[in-house]
C-alpha cells in the first residue's frame, strides 16, 4: 500500500465493485466489471488521446477477458491503475461499485 500512497503517476483508475464466490452469482461480474472499465474510458476519453487511453484500458480488458480469475474471486474486488502500475486486489467484504479516473488513488 505504501507503493500506492506515493505513487506520482497520473491519472490514476480505481475500480471497485462487489463481487460473487459462487456461481451462478458470479456470472455477472465480469459484465458489472467491463460497465465500469467502459465508464471510466469514456472519462479518460475527455481528456487523452485515444492511444494513451487504450494503453490504461488494455489491461482491465485482459482482466474482463480472464475467465479463470472470474471463477476465483472473493466478496469483492479493487483494481488500481496507473500509467506504469497494475494491481488487483481480492477483498473477503463487499465493496460499493465505483470507478473513478483522478490525480490520486480512491483508497
Amino acid at each position: 500500500m505504501a507503493e500506492l500512497a506515493s505513487f506520482q503517476g497520473r491519472p490514476c483508475l480505481s475500480l471497485y465493485q462487489p463481487t460473487h464466490r459462487r456461481h451462478p452469482d458470479n456470472q455477472q461480474d465480469p459484465i458489472r466489471f467491463r460497465h465500469l472499465v467502459k465508464a471510466m474510458e469514456t472519462s479518460l476519453r475527455q481528456q487523452h488521446a485515444a492511444d494513451a487511453v487504450q494503453a490504461l484500458v488494455e489491461p482491465f480488458e485482459a482482466v474482463a477477458q480472464d475467465h479463470d480469475f472470474w471463477n476465483h474471486t472473493l466478496d469483492g474486488l479493487a483494481v488500481l491503475s496507473a500509467p506504469g502500475l497494475f494491481r488487483v486486489f481480492l477483498l473477503q467484504r463487499p465493496v460499493t461499485e465505483l470507478a473513478v479516473v483522478a490525480d490520486s488513488f480512491h483508497t
